[in-house]
């Protein structure tokens, strides 16, 4: 049991660093005024909606994290 918990920590933990280095990535972009950013190595546009997706998405994943930290080590 303590090993699932471990990895459910770690899982989030992964979640929520990634879901953090996309929104930081991604909010460095330069928008047009439309709120698009087109990428023409790899042919993809991205929307300027999406960066605040990303950050809600990683806070909410560090606050599962820390949840899942605090019932990994109860006793």
């Amino acid at each position: 049991m303590r090993l699932l918990k471990a990895v459910l920590v770690l899982f989030a933990a992964m979640l929520a660093s990634a879901l953090g280095w996309l929104w930081y990535l991604r909010r460095g972009l330069s928008y047009n005024s439309e709120g698009r950013y087109f990428d023409a190595v790899s042919g993809v546009s991205y929307d300027q909606g999406a960066v605040t997706v990303y950050g809600a998405a990683a806070v909410i994943a560090g606050f599962a994290t820390a949840l899942l930290a605090k019932w990994a080590l109860r006793r």
